[in-house]
C-alpha cells in the first residue's frame, strides 16, 4: 500500500481542472493507494470542489497560488518536500512542473503548451510572455528531472520532446479522458432555445491566444450576409457589445451541455492548444466542428472538422456560414465525430496512476 502526491496547485477552472478531477478518481480507484495526497489552490481561488473519500486528504497551499515567487518556490522544491513531510512515496505533477530528486520521485503531466508557441506567445501581453517564459525553463527543469513525462497528444510528445532534448522512451502518451455530462439544464435549455437562428458557439477563455477577437471580427463579417447568433461559454467577465452574441458566462457541465444542444456549430479559433477539450465535448454531443487549421486540431479531429487559417477573419466567417447553412455537410460531420469519440481511448488516467505507482514501487526498491 503506498501514499501518493498530487500537485494541482494553480489550478481554477477549465481543461485542466477537468484532467485533474479525472486523474484523482483513477487514483482513489487504485488498489495500491493506501492515502492520496491532493495539493490545490484555496477553496476561494478556484471553481471546482474536489470528491470526498477516506482516502483523500487535501492541502491547500496559498502562497504557491497566488504569488509568481510562491509559485517558482513550490515549483522548484517546496511541493517535493511537501510530499515527503505527508508520506508520499511519489509526486504527480500536474500543473506542468515541479522538479523532483531522488528522494522523491516525480511524474510530470504537462497541460500547457503556450510557452511552446511562437505564433501563440505573440498574442499575449508583455507580461505574460515573460510568465510564460519563466514557466518553461522551469517546464525543461522538471522535465529532466522527472521519471516520467506525461503528455496528452502525439503532437504535444514530439513538441516536449523536441523542445526539451528528451529521449523517445521518457515521454509517453496518456490520452485525455472521453467528456461525459449529466442531463441538459432544462432552465437554460429553454432559455437558450432559438431553432430559427442559425447558432455558433465558443467555448474558453478569452486570453490573446485564443484568438477571440479576430473571432468576434469573423462574426461580424458574418452577420453582414446572414442572421445569426454567438454563445459564448468564457471563465471571464467579458462585455461585447456585438449584436447577435450572447455572453454566458463560467457554466456548470448541466449549463455547458445545454450551450452545445443549443447550438449548430462549435468555433475554436485558438492558434495553440494541449488538446482543445470543446473539440472533443462537442463531438462526444455530436455538434459538428469549426477549428483552427492547427496540428492540434487536426490530431484530435481528422476528417470531423471545418478548418479556417485562424489569421485571417474572412476565412473563419466563410467556413463559419458554411457550416451554420449546409446541413448535409454539418451530419456528415457528426457521422465522423461520433466515429473519432467511439474510437478513443475511454480513460488513460488510469495508466497514468499505474505508471506513477510503478515508479513509486521502483524508488522502493533502489
Amino acid at each position: 500500500m503506498t501514499c501518493f502526491a498530487i500537485d494541482m496547485v494553480g489550478a481554477r477552472h477549465g481543461g485542466g481542472v477537468v484532467v485533474g478531477l479525472g486523474i484523482i478518481a483513477a487514483a482513489l480507484e487504485h488498489p495500491d493507494v493506501e492515502r492520496l495526497v491532493v495539493f490545490v489552490s484555496p477553496s476561494n481561488e478556484r471553481r471546482f470542489t474536489l470528491p470526498t473519500s477516506p482516502k483523500l486528504e487535501v492541502i491547500e497551499h496559498r502562497s504557491a497560488s497566488s504569488t509568481t515567487a510562491g509559485r517558482l518556490a513550490w515549483n522548484l522544491g517546496l511541493s517535493r518536500r511537501a510530499a515527503r513531510r505527508h508520506g508520499a512515496a511519489v509526486l504527480l505533477c500536474i500543473s506542468n512542473a515541479g522538479v523532483g530528486s531522488r528522494a522523491m520521485p516525480t511524474v510530470l503531466y504537462i497541460q500547457q503548451s503556450l510557452p511552446f508557441s511562437s505564433e501563440g506567445m505573440a498574442r499575449m501581453r508583455p507580461l505574460e510572455r515573460l510568465r510564460f517564459r519563466t514557466l518553461r525553463e522551469v517546464m525543461r527543469r522538471s522535465a529532466r528531472s522527472a521519471v516520467i513525462v506525461g503528455v496528452q497528444t502525439e503532437v504535444m510528445r514530439d513538441t516536449v520532446r523536441r523542445s526539451f532534448g528528451l529521449d523517445a522512451n521518457h515521454v509517453r502518451v496518456f490520452a485525455p479522458q472521453l467528456p461525459t455530462f449529466p442531463a441538459a439544464d432544462s432552465t437554460l435549455a429553454s432559455e437558450l432555445r432559438e431553432p430559427d437562428v442559425p447558432t455558433a458557439l465558443y467555448v474558453g477563455s478569452t486570453v490573446g491566444y485564443k484568438n477571440v477577437d479576430r473571432l468576434l471580427t469573423a462574426f461580424r463579417l458574418l452577420r453582414r450576409s446572414m442572421r445569426a447568433r454567438l454563445l459564448m461559454v468564457t471563465p471571464e467577465s467579458f462585455n461585447v457589445s456585438l449584436e447577435g452574441t450572447r455572453c454566458l458566462g463560467s457554466l456548470d457541465r448541466a449549463g455547458l451541455r445545454a450551450a452545445y444542444e443549443a447550438s449548430d456549430l462549435v468555433v475554436m479559433p485558438s492558434l495553440i492548444e494541449t488538446v482543445g477539450l470543446p473539440l472533443l465535448e462537442a463531438m462526444a454531443l455530436d455538434v459538428p466542428v469549426a477549428a483552427a487549421d492547427r496540428p492540434y486540431a487536426r490530431e484530435i479531429c481528422g476528417d470531423a472538422a471545418f478548418y479556417f487559417d485562424p489569421l485571417d477573419p474572412s476565412a473563419i466567417a466563410d467556413v463559419m456560414k458554411r457550416g451554420l447553412t449546409d446541413a448535409t455537410l454539418r451530419e456528415r460531420l457528426r457521422v465522423a465525430g461520433r466515429s473519432r469519440i467511439d474510437g478513443r481511448v475511454a480513460n488513460d488516467y488510469a495508466a497514468l496512476v499505474n505508471a506513477s505507482m510503478m515508479v513509486a514501487r521502483a524508488a522502493r526498491a533502489d
